[in-house]
C-alpha cells in the first residue's frame, strides 16, 4: 500500500500534479454548473491542491482525506494563505458513515481506484449529497497494472472501464451522466515512455 503519510512531503513539489489539479478543476466548473450558494466536499483532497483552484466559485469547502500527514498539510497551506471557506479533515469515509454535514458537489481526483468497495463508497457519497448534489469522479481508464509498479503491494483498481463505473452509480442512484478524457499523466517505465489517460465523469443525485 502507499503511504501518504510519507509521500505529502514532496507532494506539492510535483509540476504534474499542480497541473493535473488545476485543469480537473478547470473542467468541473466548465461540466457543473458551481455557484457561491454550493457547499463543497473534496474526497481523498491530499493537499488541496485541486480545491484551492475551486474556492472562489462556491460557498465552502471541506477536504476530507484519511492520511493526517495530508490534511495538517492541507490546513496549515489554508491558514498561511488566509482563506476562510476552506477546512481540511482527517476522516476514513470507507470505514465510517457517521459524517453529518450535506453537500451540493463532490469531486475526488484519483482516488476512487485506491478503495476496494466501489459500491460501498458510491453509496456513500450519494447519501452525503443534497437532493440535485452533482458528483464528479476523475481517474484512471483501466490500464494494465504498471502505473502502481512502483508499489507492488498495490492492492486497489487498475482504473476502471467508463459504462462499467456509470453501472455502479446509476444502480447508487444516479443520473445524467457526462464523462469524456481530459488528461494524460506520462511514467517512463523500463526506459519506455507510457501514457495513461485520465476520465472525468460527473453524475447527479436524483
Amino acid at each position: 500500500m502507499i503511504d501518504f503519510n510519507k509521500e505529502v512531503k514532496n507532494w506539492d513539489q510535483n509540476p504534474m500534479k499542480i497541473e493535473r489539479a488545476r485543469v480537473f478543476a478547470n473542467e468541473i466548473v466548465k461540466m457543473i454548473p458551481v455557484s457561491k450558494k454550493m457547499n463543497a466536499l473534496e474526497y481523498g483532497a491530499g493537499t488541496g491542491l485541486v480545491s484551492f483552484n475551486l474556492c472562489e466559485f462556491v460557498k465552502e469547502i471541506i477536504l476530507m482525506d484519511n492520511s493526517k500527514g495530508m490534511t495538517e498539510e492541507s490546513n496549515k497551506k489554508i491558514r498561511d494563505l488566509k482563506i476562510s471557506n476552506m477546512s481540511s479533515v482527517t476522516y476514513d469515509l470507507t470505514n465510517n458513515d457517521k459524517f453529518i454535514n450535506k453537500f451540493n458537489l463532490i469531486y475526488t481526483l484519483l482516488t476512487l481506484h485506491h478503495i476496494l468497495d466501489i459500491k460501498e463508497i458510491l453509496n456513500k457519497l450519494y447519501k452525503l449529497l443534497e437532493d440535485g448534489g452533482y458528483l464528479c469522479i476523475a481517474d484512471l481508464i483501466t490500464e494494465d497494472g504498471s502505473f502502481h509498479h512502483k508499489y507492488p503491494n498495490f492492492t486497489g483498481h487498475n482504473g476502471f472501464g467508463i459504462n462499467e463505473l456509470i453501472k455502479l452509480l446509476s444502480v447508487a442512484g444516479f443520473k445524467n451522466f457526462k464523462h469524456k478524457v481530459f488528461y494524460s499523466i506520462e511514467k517512463t517505465i523500463n526506459d519506455k515512455i507510457k501514457n495513461y489517460p485520465l476520465f472525468i465523469l460527473t453524475a447527479q443525485k436524483k
